[in-house]
């Protein structure tokens, strides 16, 4: 019998053996010969439709739109190619590929400018790096029950588009697209997992307008753009790994948004950013490629709370607790300890004493203090290292709101011999008597700003060595901008130093090297300046690398 394409037959097996028994009939079967591809589509798909893998490649001659009552199945091992046009789904599509045999959907390939001809079967996949057209890419429009798995979409402007969608996509490879997966409106909760969305021209997965999908166990690797950007929207990400995207790991704007169990490193300057928003964005047990604490603070921005990290990548390594302190600060800090933007403000209610550990101030901090004696106090073998940026940096101030220079007595006191080495970087000193009151050591003070303050802005005693850089210390009342006593050493280089009663006053048995800083004028005034104070080699004019802020 002569079998006709896309029609239906139905069929049993029996075997014979050599000595010619036959064995029973078999259940029967149903199959369908098709033609094969390439089979050229396009338009709207209004009744259920499948797409054969032997009737592949399908080769989009205009867009696709399957209408809300209809279905649209892709086989196994089923290819789609277009030179441009793209699919819109509004009622569902069903694309279960296997692992050996996946569904693919890319661009036509093209050679010299011209398409080529579809692959006919049986010939050779064509070479992964072979030039492709551009495509619109698969479009979920309020789609419902849709299931994509061991899917390859690639040379899309946007290769998935969930919008107003929510189906169940696993297994998924998405590569060489504009944009990898684009997830959008509040109806969009889709469980993505299991997939690699991987050197995509732009971002590999964008959620935004209301969108909150769950993501678990992808990768996410090796984007041109964001690894994952969430803008106005929430979602979960878990068990999963952002690593080498180029612009950044994981950016936040206005974002309800769980990051844990994951591996987030490597990726451009910064792995993780919370803009705005919502407050704190929770990023707990994660692996940043590194259990120093301040290489991780380093390249995560903003609101973040990482008060728990993993020593290795997820599923191998171990829980490690951060001694992230939270406000008010009322006991001694004896082991180190992390004051983040997350939880920022920090108000010290009373004075606290870093007793051999070391308090690490992430950027963007703000330490307030009441009005009495509330200070941190440096004390034996402890250190404090708060490191701001100019965008966002570290604030000691006032807890009262219109306060004014003296509101409180010091912000920082260095108080112990045996202490260690501490570091203030893009800091903000303001309405204390004198914020930075140095007993001993040899801090490091640079980029910083110290000005409204009621008697001066550095006081350095007995045999401390600070060393002042790039910093403003300006409208400081009192004795002016920095006293030295005692056999104190400052260095005090780069600085802009001015609008203060004096600029140094020093009573120390050493001279005190305060060269190449701006005074205020071209040429500063004598009177600005008493005891022995080389402050020869001033700039004539405001250096422009010292940090201030308005």
């Amino acid at each position: 019998q002569k079998l006709v394409n896309d029609r239906q037959y139905y069929y049993q097996v029996e075997a014979f053996d050599r000595a010619g028994n036959e064995s029973e009939p078999s259940d029967s079967r149903m199959g369908m010969p098709i033609k094969p591809g390439p089979t050229p589509v396009g338009g709207i798909v209004a009744t259920d439709t499948t797409w054969y893998s032997g009737a592949s490649p399908y080769v989009l001659t205009e867009d696709v739109l399957v209408l809300e009552k209809a279905t649209l199945t892709l086989e196994p091992g089923c290819k789609v190619l277009s030179s441009g046009a793209g699919i819109m789904v509004k009622g569902k599509i069903i694309a279960l590929g296997e692992e050996e045999s996946r569904i693919s959907l890319g661009g036509m390939p093209i050679n010299n400018g011209a398409m080529e001809n579809p692959p006919k079967p049986g010939e050779k996949a064509e070479d992964p790096k072979q030039k492709r057209a551009m495509w619109k890419g698969l479009v979920l429009d309020g789609s419902k029950g849709s299931a994509l798995s061991y899917c390859l979409i690639r040379d899309a402007v946007t290769g998935l588009t969930l919008k107003s969608s929510s189906p169940s996509v696993a297994s998924m490879d998405l590569t060489g697209n504009q944009l990898g997966i684009l997830i959008t409106e509040s109806f969009s909760r889709p469980v993505i997992s299991d997939s690699l969305i991987h050197e995509n021209l732009g971002a590999g997965v964008v959620i935004k307008t209301g969108a909150k999908p769950t993501l678990e166990r992808n990768e996410i690797r090796a984007n041109r753009g964001f690894g994952v950007e969430v803008r106005d929207a929430g979602g979960t990400i878990s068990q999963s790994r952002i690593v080498g995207n180029q612009v950044g790991g994981l950016i936040a704007d206005k974002a309800a948004v769980e990051v844990t169990g994951s591996d987030i490193h490597d990726n451009g300057p910064f792995d993780l950013r919370n803009l705005a928003g919502v407050g704190e964005l929770k990023a707990l047990d994660n692996f940043w490629g590194t259990t120093n604490v301040l290489k991780i603070l380093e390249r995560i921005k903003g609101r973040v709370n990482i008060s728990s990290i993993l020593d290795g990548p997820s599923g191998q390594g171990k829980r490690i607790d951060l001694n992230i302190l939270k406000s008010p600060l009322d006991k001694d800090i004896t082991r180190d300890a992390y004051l983040l933007a997350a939880l920022s403000p920090y108000v010290v209610k009373s004075p606290i004493a870093i007793k051999g550990a070391t308090l690490y101030i992430q950027a963007g901090v703000e330490v307030r203090y009441n009005q009495s004696q509330s200070i941190l106090v440096v004390d034996d073998k402890g250190s404090l290292v708060a490191d701001g940026r100019p965008d966002a940096p570290v604030v000691f101030t006032a807890n009262a709101k219109g306060a004014g220079a003296g509101f409180y007595t010091t912000a920082v006191r260095f108080a112990s011999p045996n202490q260690r080495d501490s570091t203030l970087r893009y800091c903000v000193f303001r309405f204390a008597a004198t914020p930075i009151d140095i007993h001993y050591g040899r801090p490091a003070i640079s980029y910083c700003v110290v000005k409204q303050n009621s008697q001066s802005g550095i006081l350095s005693r007995n045999n401390s060595k600070p060393t002042v850089s790039y910093s403003s210390i300006y409208k400081n009342m009192g004795t002016g901008g920095i006293e030295v006593y005692g056999s104190s050493s400052p260095k005090m280089r780069r600085n802009n130093i001015f609008d203060n009663p004096f600029a140094v006053q020093s009573f120390s048995s050493l001279q005190v090297d305060a060269r190449e800083n701006y005074w205020g004028k071209e040429s500063p005034d004598k009177s600005l300046f008493i005891g022995d104070v080389n402050y020869g080699e001033w700039s004539r004019e405001p250096l422009e690398e010292a940090f201030d802020v308005k």
